[in-house]
This record gives C-alpha cells, sequence and structure tokens, in this order.
C-alpha cells in the first residue's frame, strides 16, 4: 500500500477483522495465564496450608517427646531422692524442680530434706541410746555402790539434825 493512497473500506475492514483475531487470541492467551495463575495461586496456598499443619504436628509430637522424656527423667531422679528419705510426693517435686531449672524452690526442699533426714537421725540415735541404757532408778532403789554426793548429803542431814553449827565441819 502506497502512503499517500487512501485505504478502501474492503482493506480497512479486512485490517480491522485481523486486529480483532490477534486481540481475541491475545484475550485468550491472557484468560489461559490468569487461570493458571490462580490454579497455581490455590495450588500453592494448599501447599502453604498443608506445610502449616505438618509443622503444627510435628511441633505437637517434638512437645509431647519432650514431656514425656521430662517425666521419666523426673520418674529416675525422684526414686534417687526418695533413697535418700524423702516421700514420693516430695522426690516428684524436687526432681520436676531441678529439671524444669527452678533452683530457688529446689535448694529450699533440698534444705527442708536434710534437715528431717538430720531430725531422724538425731532421733534414731537418742532412741538407740535409750535402748542401750540401764534403767535409771530414782532415790536409794536398786543402786548397789552409794555415790559420794549421797554419802555427804546423808551424812551432812544427820550432822544438821544433832548441831546446828555442823556446816563448820565440813568447810
Amino acid at each position: 500500500m502506497d502512503k499517500n493512497k487512501k485505504p478502501t473500506v474492503e482493506e480497512l475492514t479486512a485490517e480491522l477483522a485481523q486486529e480483532k483475531a490477534k486481540n481475541a487470541h491475545l484475550k485468550n492467551l491472557l484468560d489461559r495465564a490468569l487461570s493458571e495463575k490462580a490454579h497455581f495461586k490455590r495450588v500453592l496456598a494448599d501447599h502453604e496450608e498443608d506445610e502449616k499443619k505438618r509443622e503444627q504436628k510435628d511441633e505437637a509430637r517434638r512437645k509431647e517427646v519432650n514431656d514425656l522424656r521430662l517425666e521419666l527423667d523426673v520418674q529416675t531422679y525422684a526414686k534417687r531422692v526418695v533413697a535418700m528419705g524423702a516421700s514420693e510426693y516430695q522426690a516428684e517435686e524436687i526432681a520436676r524442680q531441678m529439671l524444669t531449672g527452678d533452683m530457688e524452690s529446689f535448694h529450699e526442699n533440698i534444705k527442708s530434706l536434710i534437715a528431717d533426714a538430720k531430725k531422724r537421725k538425731m532421733d534414731k540415735a537418742i532412741q538407740q541410746f535409750l535402748a542401750n541404757s540401764p534403767e535409771i532408778h530414782a532415790g536409794n532403789g536398786d543402786m548397789e555402790i552409794e555415790p559420794a554426793a549421797v554419802r555427804f548429803a546423808k551424812q551432812y542431814a544427820s550432822y544438821q539434825a544433832l548441831d546446828t553449827g555442823s556446816l563448820q565441819r565440813f568447810e
């Protein structure tokens, strides 16, 4: 076509039809691309949701495993603390405090446990001493040998009865 020459209606109609066909083809390509984009967006969202659920399950499983490990460790250490003389409840409490890092409460409970152990040991020693000691008799009971203090008291009492100045003899 010449630039100076005006196009005819048929030429313009043909050119318009070509442009409409090109636009329709481009619109189809755009629609297909947008459809694929939406599909991939849904797939990605589903994948992210599945991944999030999987991570939540894994986190829950890890927490459960850690809780079970803590309980196992608590039971293991509690047995050792029971062997030191604590009650089962106190032993579990001490073991849990030790494993969770609550050191202030842990030290208080250990101090209490040590004090209780000392008291039990002292009570046992006193019971053993009393069990191995001979019976104590008051007064002049079954004493075979009269102690010097008793003899002195008897002599003093007899002198006192006789003479009021008897204290000077003992000085």
